[in-house]
């Protein structure tokens, strides 16, 4: 039986038959006021979304069975739910979907049936997703009566809302007051008992702290001003010049130079910092999240997908922004799935890579995807094509100029003028995490004795004080003399430095320029390249390969005795 409009007000406190604007839902009868305060902040948020993006006609329709199909797309898979539970208090529905994605069963194809039937019997059917194309049935889709493009909310909402959590009148709401705050956030800034403007100073407080994205900008360099990263350097300066000509209105969006790519190197090399380096010089809100993470929750395919989706929706709400997907390796390559675990993987890589073809190449786009992988051979081909994340750039070793250059950046003030190329030299093969470490080592050392730090205080994290025996000693300076000797006899290469300095599992380290030889042959002209050829015990000229005579220096390293006791015993 069809409710009168005095039936449905009872029933649903929040439904005002003759709303035309939000004054009128803030200035609401008593007894509606009184139902109204006794409603969560959730819901009244939700439902003065809804009023204020519904016409008075558009609500008389769907109070009542008319075979109305709706489709409500929201900002992010976090409003669906209070969305659609706003939605069926003030309508009735034969049939409701609520999709954030992540289900197997959440595919245009699912459906489809059970909504023709309900609107053929002329009830309404009701679709709410942050993609609706991609989840809701097909049926409905197509044949929507009413179609809502809900957005964040706005300061109309807002001060409608705060004056209703609050029973206080709201002054001026700035336009950018809940930018980039998921939904709970927003509901979590407006409380009972508390006065409009202190609700204010919350949202902004926390969009604030949401659209700055990583507290660790302010203590990077731009990319300008950035040591030992080259490819990955050159790469973001032209991305960026590219996005101040388009903020001059020199150029569309989609016409920017490469904005999407992986970052690839060991662990410590700086991937991370060169990311914020990057939203810094960019002026952009940096979103980071670890891909690792998304399978903190239990790992079940619908919670992973979710967790993606939510990020990619947390970008979008600050846009233009720059996406930072760290342990990118971490979404596997389907080629090398095993038949156990390839359906489950399938399915995840599947919606990672049509998630990621909307947030770079829809029409709206305004994101800037930065990937990082310790393991680039592990990525999934399809990931790192053009249109997606187009390519990996290396982040090369450090050479002892790259070294200075970051123990500079961090000593800041500190050690004026003191030369710290000996210093970058001994510490030849350390990553940007560990030359980082030695500055705040040196620094931590001086505060804690209360005086100015010392070049000695550098000198002592650089090269700690020896503990191994003298026989040790002269062990691995015979082993690193034997380096130096055959790369200098046998004229493949020149000496750059030689150190006895223990770091890790190596004893010391003999670095070499070496020639790189254009043909085997004996009256071959040798031209001067830079090699590299780390990691091994014992060093021989014709045992360098020519992959690694591509690559620079060369850095032949003296394991630890006791490491390759361990070694050999394993």
């Amino acid at each position: 039986m069809t409710k009168t409009p005095k039936e449905t007000l009872k029933a649903h406190p929040v439904y005002h038959e003759d709303l035309v604007a939000l004054d009128e839902f803030v200035s609401a009868p008593p007894n509606l006021a009184e139902d109204l305060a006794n409603s969560c902040v959730r819901m009244i948020l939700a439902m003065t979304l809804v009023q204020d993006a519904l016409t008075a006609a558009e609500r008389e329709r769907i109070a009542q069975p008319s075979g109305t199909a709706m489709v409500v797309s929201v900002p992010g898979p976090d409003w669906v739910e209070p969305i659609a539970q706003a939605l069926t208090r003030i309508g009735r529905w034969g049939i409701t979907f609520r999709r954030k994605g992540g289900k197997m069963a959440e595919k245009p194809d699912t459906g489809s049936d059970e909504t023709a039937n309900v609107l053929g019997n002329g009830l309404n059917a009701l679709g709410v997703s942050h993609e609706p194309a991609r989840y809701l049935p097909a049926s409905l889709s197509a044949t929507a009566d009413i179609c809502i493009d809900l957005q964040p909310p706005g300061p109309r909402v807002l001060r409608a809302v705060i004056e209703l959590v609050t029973g206080m009148r709201c002054g001026r709401v700035p336009d950018d007051a809940a930018r980039g705050l998921a939904f709970d956030e927003v509901a979590a800034c407006l409380r009972r008992g508390t006065k409009p403007s202190a609700c204010l100073r919350r949202l902004a407080a926390a969009s604030k702290a949401k659209f700055r994205g990583d507290p660790g900008l302010d203590d990077v360099p731009t990319l300008d001003r950035l040591q030992g990263m080259a490819p990955a350097v050159e790469w973001g300066l032209a991305l960026a010049a590219g996005v101040e000509d388009w903020r001059q209105g020199g150029r569309a969006w989609k016409d920017l130079p490469e904005r999407c790519a992986v970052v690839s190197g060991p662990a410590g090399c700086g991937k991370s910092s060169w990311a914020r380096s990057l939203a810094k010089t960019l002026k952009m809100p940096l979103v980071s999240t670890s891909v690792a993470s998304w399978f903190s929750s239990g790992g079940y395919l619908d919670q992973v997908i979710r967790q993606f989706e939510t990020v990619i929706a947390q970008a979008i709400a600050v846009a233009p922004a720059v996406l930072f997907l760290d342990e990118i390796d971490t979404i596997p390559n389907r080629a090398s799935l095993d038949g156990r675990n390839a359906e489950y993987f399938n399915t995840l890589v599947s919606r990672v890579l049509l998630a990621l073809d909307s947030a770079v190449s829809g029409e709206t786009s305004s994101l800037i995807v930065i990937g990082a992988t310790n393991y680039p051979e592990r990525l999934d081909e399809a990931l790192i094509r053009p249109g997606r994340l187009n390519r990996v750039i290396p982040i090369p070793p450090l050479d002892a100029h790259g070294i200075a250059g970051i123990m500079r950046q961090h000593l800041g003030d500190d050690l004026p003028g003191a030369d710290l190329m000996p210093l970058a030299i001994v510490g030849g093969g350390a990553t940007g995490a560990e030359t980082a470490s030695w500055v705040k080592g040196a620094r931590s050392a001086a505060l804690a004795e209360r005086r100015p730090m010392v070049i000695a205080d550098l000198v002592a994290r650089v090269a700690p004080p020896e503990t191994r025996s003298p026989a040790v000693q002269l062990a691995v300076a015979r082993h690193e003399a034997g380096h130096a000797v055959s790369t200098s006899a046998l004229l493949v290469g020149t000496i750059e430095s030689v150190s006895i300095v223990g770091r890790g599992r190596f004893a010391g380290r003999t670095s070499a320029r070496l020639r790189a030889v254009e043909s085997s042959g004996r009256r071959s002209h040798p031209r001067t390249a830079r090699i590299v050829c780390k990691g091994s015990s014992s060093f021989s000229p014709s045992g360098v390969t020519k992959a690694r005579q591509k690559e620079g220096l060369s850095k032949s390293r003296c394991l630890d005795p006791s490491m390759r006791k361990r070694s050999e015993a394993a």
